[in-house]
């Protein structure tokens, strides 16, 4: 898969997160949507401390600052085949920090060396940063972003999972990460 497919698929996933997100900001609060966006503050730092990310298929947005070198934890259950969706949005002007994701959990390729705390029995499925950022206009909320890591397919198995943002770059920075169903 080319990096322009991997740009062009997440580009679409993402206008299909920015379109659930808005209908769902101007139906009003009561609707099942979207999940409250989740502001991630220093902790949440390792698997026991992950912050519950909600429904994995309601659309929603993620904020967090990550320290240099640092990982955060969201917890979600899902089951076998479900599919996830999880990409990052840097601001147009992010500087170097591009952010890594991964996905923790079972039925994922063997945790060795992975740069975070990954649970016992627990698999990861690494997801870096593409070499080069395309922006994005999302034209239903105005605003322009960058496209950093993501994820958009099954999750293989029933079981509770983690999304850990990491500094895959070893900068600090602040980030946004959107979730909910992909195409």
């Amino acid at each position: 898969m080319t990096l322009e497919s991997i740009i062009t698929r997440s580009s679409r996933s993402l206008l299909l997160l920015s379109a659930t997100l808005a209908v769902a900001l101007l139906a009003g609060g009561g609707v099942a949507l979207a999940h409250a966006p989740i502001y991630l503050g220093s902790d949440h730092t390792s698997p026991d401390s992950a912050a519950p990310l909600g429904d994995p298929a309601s659309a929603g947005l993620i904020y967090g600052a990550l320290a240099a070198g640092g990982a955060q934890y969201l917890s979600f259950s899902v089951s076998g085949g479900q599919p996830f969706h999880a990409l990052v949005l840097r601001p147009l002007r992010a500087d170097s920090f591009n952010p890594a994701l991964a996905l923790v959990g079972p039925g994922l390729s063997d945790a060795g060396g992975a740069p975070f705390a990954v649970p016992d029995g627990a698999g990861v499925r690494y997801l870096p940063p593409p070499d080069q950022s395309l922006p994005i206009f999302i034209a239903d909320l105005g605003l322009r972003f960058l496209i950093g890591a993501g994820f958009d397919g099954p999750l293989p198995q029933d079981g509770d999972y983690c999304l850990v943002v990491c500094s895959a770059d070893g900068n600090a920075g602040d980030y946004t990460v959107g979730t909910g169903y992909g195409l």
